[in-house]
């Protein structure tokens, strides 16, 4: 075991922590983490306190894949704000001759987000 995988493992637990508010606990973080890998609160506990001795294969790539679930989670919710933003324009500039289009947009957004909450990826830590 190198000390690649252990600063790799915990990087993946990092980036799926994501930024905090100040004062937020990180113990709070832990349990969602958790779920959202598949793995132990303990052990993302231990992965992040530098106390894991060892990352079985298994669990870094649980982590890989969750962080990677993460991202399209993030690129899918993203692209959802970008439909809206245009509606909202469309709306701006004559919402009566534009309404076909405006719903069309608002629709596919949504539809968008409801399919990454199903997958569960964006309640991703």
């Amino acid at each position: 075991m190198s000390a690649t995988v252990l600063r790799e493992a915990r990087g993946h637990v990092a980036a799926l922590i994501g930024p905090q508010p100040p004062g937020a606990k990180l113990k709070n973080a832990f349990p969602r983490v958790a779920r959202f890998v598949g793995l132990s609160e303990r052990r993302i506990r231990a992965i992040w306190n530098h106390e894991a001795r060892a990352i079985r294969a298994d669990e870094i790539d649980a982590l890989r894949e969750a962080v990677e679930r993460k991202e399209q989670a993030t690129y899918v919710t993203d692209h959802a704000s970008r439909l809206e933003a245009a509606a909202r324009a469309l709306e701006a500039i004559d919402p009566d001759f534009h309404r076909p289009e405006i719903d069309r947009l608002r629709n596919v957004a949504l539809g968008m987000r409801h399919v990454a909450v199903d997958e569960g990826v964006t309640r991703a830590p």
